[in-house]
């Protein structure tokens, strides 16, 4: 059956009733007639002033999940209300637990690539390398991509559906994504690349990539914890921006653009 709630229009600040069913769309003020989008009604009962938290005890299928898959998760539900914003608290612990495996990536990876060696008289064309440099490339900003992707719309739905189990979700997507980060760091640093530019910068770049990633999600664990240990009163200035872009990213296609074509050693 549909749930009704109170939200508050952040045009006028005046109260009105919505339906759950309007979850995620626009409706219109009655009062200033602007429209709003309604939010989950998890979060309106922690955003809404005039809410009060009421108790929200494990359920047993989330209990038995967390036990199963993430028993650190529970030490969060003591005490939970639907109030207190004990899911951010949880996802600050689940983000922090892949800080650590990611800010290890650059450092297996050496601060300069190995140098290619070519035998005598043996010409090598440039295409393998140039093939493994794109290859990387592709995997590095695919990964980039899934983080955007996990944490543009993954953040919200763990915290806002009211369901432990998405928290514990989006810690196990994280953490294939690390997986991921990780072998790819163990691939660029096996490589020996040659000496010419622009070889070395674009290794140089690569290897950086993981570092920007590990400050994004350092950010991203700082506000959620602060939110948790606010209890939520700093839940409306809060929002989470985050942007998995590294600084260097159009550099990088600059100089990838002068890798040589059909040419050999």
């Amino acid at each position: 059956m549909p749930v009704d709630f109170n939200i508050t229009c952040y045009h006028c600040s005046s109260f009105l009733t919505v339906s759950d069913e309007f979850v995620g769309q626009e409706v219109q003020c009655p009062a200033c007639e602007e429209e709003m989008l309604v939010p989950p009604l998890a979060k309106a009962l922690k955003l809404e002033r005039i809410s009060t938290g009421e108790p929200r005890p494990v359920r047993p299928e989330e209990e038995q999940d967390a036990r199963e898959r993430y028993p650190a998760a529970l030490d969060y539900m003591d005490g939970a209300t639907t109030k207190n914003c004990w899911e951010f608290g949880i996802l600050a612990r689940v983000v922090n637990d892949q800080l650590d495996r990611l800010g290890a990536v650059s450092e297996m990876i050496p601060a300069e690539p190995g140098v290619y060696e070519r035998p005598p008289f043996h010409l090598v064309p440039h295409a393998d390398m140039v093939r493994f440099i794109n290859g990387v490339a592709d995997e590095f900003i695919g990964l980039q991509i899934a983080l955007d992707e996990l944490f543009g719309g993954g953040v919200q739905e763990a915290l806002f559906q009211d369901d432990l189990r998405k928290i514990i979700d989006f810690g196990v997507k994280l953490s294939d994504i690390i997986d991921s980060v990780v072998e790819l760091g163990k691939r660029l640093g096996g490589r020996s690349l040659p000496e010419q530019s622009p070889y070395p910068e674009l290794y140089g770049i690569l290897r950086g990539w993981p570092d920007h990633w590990c400050d994004v999600l350092d950010a991203a664990v700082s506000l959620l914890q602060n939110v948790y240990e606010e209890s939520g009163t700093n839940l409306w200035h809060s929002e989470m921006q985050t942007s998995f872009t590294p600084p260097d990213f159009y550099e990088f296609f600059l100089l990838k653009n002068k890798l040589p074509r059909k040419k050999a050693f």
